[in-house]
C-alpha cells in the first residue's frame, strides 16, 4: 500500500505542526517567509487535509526553519536560521493563524545555525536543535510559555547524524526525535522527563523522502508525519506502538470488531430429572484493514439458568455480547469461526427447585479465505 501524502504550499517548507486535536496543521516556508494553515476535517487524517488560505509572514524574512505552538494553542513560536532568534506570537483565538500577532519577544539561539524548536506540554521548557553542532539545547522558562522568562540551563545533547532539521518530543518528554536531511529518524529515551541530558538512543528509521526536514506526532503517538523537500509533502506513517518509530508504516494498524449474538432457551421435566438447557451462539466479524495477517480472537462468556417449580418448568435466558478482535482481513474476505467450549452443572439439594446453569467461554479464531 502506497504511504497517504500531502503536497504543502512551500516548495522548502522546513517545520511542520499539528494543533492538539489534530484538526490542523501548518507548515513554515523558507522560500515564501510564511506560516500557512491547513485544515483536516479528520483529525489526524491528512488525506482530509485542504489549504485554508491563511497565511502569516515570518519574523526571519530569509530562512525561517521551525515552528511550535503551546498545547492551548494561543502562543506559536518561530525560529529564524538567518537571524538565529526564536519569535513568540501570541493568538487571540486558539489555533487561528489569522489571529496571530507578534509579541515583539525573542531570545537568541545558542546554536549559530538553528534548525528545529519545541517546547514542554507545560511550557516550561524550551528546546532548539542546530545543525551545525548536531546539537539539542535545552532552556528553562520560569513563566510557562512566556519566552521573556527563558533562560539557557547549560543542558544539551549531541545527536546522531549530521544536518539534522527537525526535534519534538513524545506527550509525556520521555521519548525524543531528531531528522536528519540524511532522511534518518532517531529515536531517543529519556530516563528524566524532558532531560536531554538523560537521553539515550532508542533506534532509527529510514525516512520516505530522500530530504526530510521536520517530524511530528499525533498526541496519542500513534500516527507520525514526516514533512520533505524532494517530494513537496507531507507523509503520513501509522504506529502499531505508540511512540516507537520501529513499528511506523504506511498501512494502519489492524482493526475489527467481533459481535456475539445469545439466545438461550430451556426446557425441563418433572423434579426427579435435571432440566437441560440449550444456547445458540452466532458471532460475526467486521474488519477495516489492509493486509492479511488472518489472527483473530474474541471471548465471549454466557451463563443460562433453567428453574422448575411444582411441574411447572420456567425458564428463558438471552445475552448480547461485544468482543474484540485484531485481524488484517481484506475488506471483502469472508471470516470463519470455530469454538471450543465446556459446560458446568450445578443442582441444589431442594425437592421441588432446582438450577440448571451453562457456562460457556468460547473462543473464536479468524481464519482468512480465499475470495470467491
Amino acid at each position: 500500500m502506497a504511504f497517504t501524502t500531502y503536497t504543502v504550499q512551500d516548495t522548502y517548507s522546513r517545520g511542520i505542526f499539528f494543533s492538539s486535536d489534530g484538526t490542523k496543521m501548518y507548515e513554515i516556508g523558507s522560500n515564501s517567509d510564511r506560516i500557512y494553515q491547513h485544515t483536516l476535517s479528520t483529525a489526524w487524517d491528512i488525506s482530509t487535509a485542504s489549504y485554508s488560505s491563511v497565511f502569516k509572514s515570518t519574523q526571519d524574512y530569509t530562512t525561517p526553519s521551525g515552528i511550535v505552538f503551546s498545547t492551548d494553542g494561543t502562543k506559536m513560536y518561530e525560529i529564524g536560521y538567518s537571524q538565529q532568534k526564536i519569535f513568540q506570537w501570541n493568538l487571540s483565538t486558539a489555533w487561528d493563524l489569522s489571529t496571530a500577532s507578534y509579541s515583539g519577544n525573542s531570545i537568541t539561539t545558542q546554536e549559530s545555525t538553528p534548525m528545529g524548536v519545541f517546547i514542554s506540554s507545560d511550557g516550561t521548557k524550551i528546546y532548539e536543535l542546530g545543525d551545525t553542532s548536531d546539537t539539542v539545547y535545552e532552556w528553562d522558562l520560569s513563566t510557562a510559555y512566556d519566552i521573556t522568562t527563558a533562560t539557557y540551563n547549560s543542558n544539551s545533547k549531541a545527536v546522531s547524524g549530521t544536518w539534522n532539521t527537525d526535534v519534538c518530543f513524545s506527550s509525556d518528554g520521555t521519548k525524543m526525535y531528531t531528522v536528519n536531511e540524511g532522511s534518518t529518524l532517531y529515536e531517543l529515551d529519556l530516563s528524566t522527563a524532558w532531560d536531554v541530558t538523560t537521553a539515550t538512543s532508542s533506534t532509527s528509521k529510514s525516512l520516505q523522502d530522500s530530504s526530510a526536514q521536520g517530524i511530528a506526532f499525533s498526541t496519542d503517538g500513534t500516527r507520525m508525519y514526516e514533512l520533505g523537500l524532494s517530494g513537496v509533502k507531507v507523509y503520513m506513517y501509522y504506529l502499531s506502538t505508540a511512540w516507537d518509530i520501529s513499528t511506523a508504516s504506511e498501512s494502519p494498524a489492524p482493526t475489527a470488531t467481533a459481535t456475539a449474538t445469545v439466545t438461550a432457551s430451556a426446557d425441563s421435566t418433572p423434579f426427579w430429572t435435571v432440566p437441560h438447557a440449550t444456547a445458540d451462539i452466532t458471532i460475526t466479524v467486521s474488519a477495516s484493514a489492509y493486509e492479511y495477517v488472518p489472527k483473530a480472537t474474541a471471548t465471549v462468556s454466557v451463563s443460562v439458568s433453567a428453574a422448575a417449580v411444582n411441574y411447572n418448568p420456567i425458564a428463558t435466558a438471552s445475552a448480547s455480547i461485544t468482543a474484540s478482535a485484531d485481524a488484517y482481513p481484506s475488506p471483502g474476505i469472508a471470516t470463519q469461526f470455530t469454538f471450543a467450549y465446556s459446560i458446568q452443572q450445578s443442582q441444589p439439594e431442594t425437592f421441588f427447585k432446582f438450577v440448571y446453569s451453562i457456562e460457556q467461554n468460547k473462543t473464536a479464531t479468524i481464519i482468512k479465505r480465499t475470495q470467491s
